[in-house]
């Protein structure tokens, strides 16, 4: 059996895939189909891209954790894992920018995705 802690990673990843998987479907059904591509639909797609991509960086470390040193290195899976989703925070809108612009939304302004 393993350890509570080990227990304790494996149901916080499966917490943070489920949340993950919830706010990209949950963006989805709020456009609906045919929608028309607005500021608000942007941020839409945009909060729920970087929830996923969060989650995922958060996730694979997780498991990097469980698995222990070994994880570091260029033949673990896991490594490369972590490069993948790393490079989702620097793809456009990042993580950062995507807050911007939807508190420029939330706040009243049309947005800009500067």
């Amino acid at each position: 059996m393993m350890p509570p802690t080990a227990q304790r990673l494996a149901g916080l990843m499966d917490a943070r895939l489920r949340t993950a998987w919830w706010a990209l479907a949950g963006a989805l059904d709020e456009l609906g189909p045919g929608y028309a591509c607005t500021p608000e639909t942007l941020a839409t797609v945009m909060i729920a891209k970087r929830e996923a991509v969060v989650a995922a960086v958060e996730v694979v470390g997780l498991a990097m954790d469980l698995a222990g040193g070994g994880s570091y290195f260029r033949r673990s899976p896991l490594e490369r894992a972590y490069r993948d989703v790393r490079a989702g925070t620097f793809h456009p809108l990042t993580p950062e920018a995507t807050l911007l612009y939807a508190g420029k939304l939330t706040l009243g302004d049309p947005g800009t995705a500067e």
